[in-house]
């Protein structure tokens, strides 16, 4: 299957297209991006996505040069020409053009369809390890296309046979580098809200959870992990992800929690309706 991509009007195969070399998204990696998956080859909550593609391109600065119908047309139309079931989507729009490698300049906007990233699927039962690192991501309510230290530190994670990278910063934790986290104190729902990108899934996650659980939404001291009862990822790929341990800090016994399994059994049931 050839790799599609929408770009300047036109869909074809992505190496027919060019980005000029002078663009900040490759001088500078000025530039966002949003990803969305489809379920039964319907696009899964892709006008919250495209909300938050509008939202990351105005903090920046950026002009989204097609509207809201058509990326929903575009999205269908890869879709159907790609021959896949389910796919991800990856909106993207750049800084442009510069003609001093500073200035703004018109963006470049473009929408790539991916095969959906394969795992384990024992992982959602087994749950995962995390490795932690101190660091507070630039603009963390923007999904920039920055994803320099998450890159950086790949060999530290596969080294720690780790799933994940968990960020924390001033004692507090944050975010991972492409998923929400959730711990749970008892019956009580923990998420933070400050210094991250808040998830789509995370928050329908919240939205399931609402009449099972007390929900709190705040900062989670580093602290709070010896003491909780379960912990949990979400993200468009993650779904709901169980957390076996952190570094060396066991959670829960390496076991899935109740609470996790509930909440997974919600989400998949949700998925399943669409």
């Amino acid at each position: 299957m050839s790799k599609l991509c929408y770009f300047k009007g036109k869909i074809g195969d992505i190496d027919s297209f060019q980005l000029p070399l002078n663009d900040l998204a490759v001088l500078r990696g000025y530039g966002i991006f949003d990803y969305l998956r489809t379920y039964n080859g319907k696009p899964f909550l892709l006008d919250n996505h495209i909300d938050r593609f509008f939202y990351s391109a105005d903090l920046l600065g950026l002009n989204v040069i097609e509207d809201r119908t058509k990326i929903k047309q575009v999205v269908a139309s890869l879709l159907k020409k790609s021959g896949l079931k389910d796919a991800g989507f990856r909106l993207v729009l750049t800084g442009g053009s510069s003609p001093d490698a500073f200035s703004f300049s018109d963006p470049h906007f473009f929408i790539l369809i991916e095969p959906l990233p394969s795992y384990d699927e024992l992982i959602w039962e087994n749950g995962v390890k995390l490795m932690s690192h101190n660091y507070l991501r630039c603009l963390p309510e923007v999904k920039s296309i920055n994803y320099v230290e998450a890159i950086r530190l790949q060999p530290q994670r596969l080294k720690a046979k780790a799933f994940d990278i968990l960020y924390t910063y001033n004692a507090n934790v944050l975010e991972c580098t492409r998923s929400n986290f959730f711990l749970f104190h008892g019956d009580t729902l923990v998420t933070p809200q400050n210094n991250v990108l808040i998830g789509r899934t995370r928050n329908l996650i919240l939205e399931l959870a609402d009449n099972l659980f007390k929900i709190e939404e705040r900062d989670i001291s580093i602290e709070e992990l010896e003491s909780c009862s379960e912990v949990f990822l979400s993200g468009t790929t993650k779904k709901v992800l169980p957390v076996r341990c952190i570094d060396e800090l066991s959670i829960a016994d390496g076991n899935r929690g109740v609470n996790t399994l509930s909440l997974q059994k919600r989400f998949n049931k949700y998925v399943a309706s669409l």
